[in-house]
């Protein structure tokens, strides 16, 4: 994992995502987004590469339709949703449609981007993530080796998950897999003191298990930086 750091790491990341969408806006490009904070990026990508090539997906959500707790709805917030819905920009939604099951919803969405790949054999994948204090990503969370399994290691791209603990407890997450095997690029963004010393100092130590914290999955991904503000000292691969 490359480092950034920076007194500005929203900036950075958010014209990192731009260069890279920019690169590839004459094909097929699959952006997975990340709720929270995270949003905030999309301020500094510009419209030029907003384009009907680029197909958007959260790469997690809640199990609500709740404006408060769904991360699309989130997202149509942002005037980065405004100026990408008038430049013909996809999007495959993640809300709940009413009485949809968990199960249903997690299946509509997996079985969505199973059409797209078979629709669109050459693409370019990347995926904007946070990271929760805890080390989780998108929402796979930490947890015993073998509840980890039973839950995330899968071969779907989307997986249901309850985490009882957390806010909004019923999600959906892309699996680790989906992350490791099919994600060309991935950033991720984090900023804050709690962040730099809880997480980000341990972000590199590859004898921290997965099911451990989930964040390692980016860690040793092939293609990964992590923008931030945490003034440490990282091994960077």
């Amino acid at each position: 994992m490359i480092t950034e750091i920076s007194t500005n790491p929203q900036l950075q990341a958010g014209e990192y995502l731009h260069s890279l969408v920019s690169d590839y806006k004459d094909s097929p490009v699959l952006l997975f987004l990340a709720g929270g904070s995270a949003l905030e990026v999309l301020a500094h990508i510009q419209s030029d590469v907003l384009t009907k090539n680029l197909t958007i997906c959260m790469g997690d959500d809640r199990f609500s339709r709740d404006e408060i707790s769904n991360n699309f709805l989130q997202l149509q917030k942002t005037d980065f949703y405004s100026r990408a819905v008038t430049r013909f920009v996809h999007f495959i939604p993640t809300c709940p449609n009413p009485d949809e099951s968990h199960d249903s919803f997690c299946n509509r969405i997996d079985t969505a981007l199973v059409d797209y790949y078979k629709t669109h054999s050459s693409v370019y994948t990347l995926g904007l993530f946070g990271v929760g204090e805890d080390g989780h990503i998108a929402s796979i969370f930490p947890n015993t080796k073998t509840e980890f399994v039973k839950i995330y290691e899968r071969e779907n791209y989307f997986v249901t998950t309850v985490q009882k603990t957390v806010f909004c407890p019923e999600r959906i997450s892309l699996t680790p897999a989906m992350i490791t095997n099919s994600l060309d690029t991935v950033v991720l963004y984090a900023v804050g003191q709690a962040k730099c010393t809880g997480i980000l100092q341990r972000l590199c130590d590859t004898s921290i298990e997965l099911h451990d914290m989930p964040a390692q999955v980016l860690a040793v991904h092939t293609n990964a930086v992590l923008f931030t503000d945490c003034p440490y000292t990282s091994k960077q691969t």
